[in-house]
């Protein structure tokens, strides 16, 4: 499969990333909320076990909203996606150690994290908004960390809300 039929049935089976990158702005912010209704540490679980779902209810949404077909199993990037999963991993580790010297650290660190993920997302599907969208989230996340140390409620309501925007961006790329 050559690499431009694969991402174009990468577009076609995961509607352009929008319905995974809609779910992860949403995890984003009720991860927030918990912070803000409950504490910290139950945001934690939210944002986690949100986390683990977010391909799950994607899929629900491709399929069902979409009518989406399934990406052909020989598509080289299928696996490309999954390998990418392991910087998710090693960064949820750095983000959970740093919160033995600030708390309010973890968020930012996980913005960094999922904006770094982002970038081989542009290949894979074959549209540079992932590189703008990585930025945006690694920009924030960064700015967050050395400039202006927001409310840490504050953190994953917004970058969450960066996600939505972007999602509605990407749905919008893909009805062209």
């Amino acid at each position: 499969m050559d690499i431009k039929l694969a991402q174009k049935d990468m577009r076609a089976a995961y509607v352009g990333g929008a319905p995974g990158v809609l779910v992860s702005g949403l995890v984003w912010i009720a991860a927030g909320l918990t912070m803000i209704q409950v504490d910290f540490k139950t945001s934690l679980y939210v944002f986690f076990f949100g986390g683990m779902l977010i391909f799950p209810l994607s899929s629900v949404i491709e399929k069902i909203v979409f009518r989406a077909s399934s990406a052909d199993k020989s598509n080289p990037f299928i696996r490309f996606s999954l390998e990418n999963t392991v910087i998710l991993f090693a960064g949820l580790f750095i983000a959970y150690f740093s919160i033995q010297a600030s708390q309010g650290w973890f968020y930012p660190i996980m913005l960094l994290v999922i904006g770094a993920r982002y970038f081989p997302f542009a290949t894979a599907y074959g549209n540079r908004m992932f590189w703008v969208l990585g930025a945006a989230l690694i920009a924030f996340g960064l700015t967050n960390l050395l400039v202006f140390d927001l409310d840490m409620s504050s953190v994953p309501i917004l970058g969450g809300a960066i996600e939505i925007v972007f999602a509605l961006i990407l749905f919008v790329q893909g009805r062209r």
